[in-house]
């Protein structure tokens, strides 16, 4: 006759499976020393604060990655627009006067 997977568990010398005690009753978890917390917390710590740079890194590429596409997303408004309008662009009139004329003349100022 086949035994059971649990009576092979037991203990020749106590008779005992190796979860129960001489009481029958299982023993207790082992709780954590308030020193042992601390170290755990320590540790946790000190990984943050290698992690912390990293971030920063990876945070200010992730910014000059935006900036890139917004550049480029720029450059393809100027395209499309260039190409709807028999290749020419938008004048700029801040460059030729030297400031925006908002008062309705046309015409730049000497200075």
């Amino acid at each position: 006759m086949r035994k059971h997977a649990a009576s092979r568990c037991i203990n020749p010398a106590t008779g005992l499976r190796p979860w129960e005690t001489v009481s029958g009753r299982r023993p207790s978890l082992r709780k954590f020393t308030p020193v042992e917390l601390l170290v755990v917390i320590a540790i946790i710590a000190i990984l943050a604060s290698m992690l912390l740079p990293a971030l920063s890194k990876a945070k200010a590429k992730g910014q000059g990655i935006a900036c890139l596409n917004h550049l480029k997303q720029l450059q393809l408004v100027w395209q499309h627009y260039a190409d709807d309008h028999n290749d020419l662009l938008s004048p700029n009139l801040s460059t030729v006067t030297g400031f925006q004329d908002r008062s309705g003349d046309s015409e730049p100022i000497n200075r």
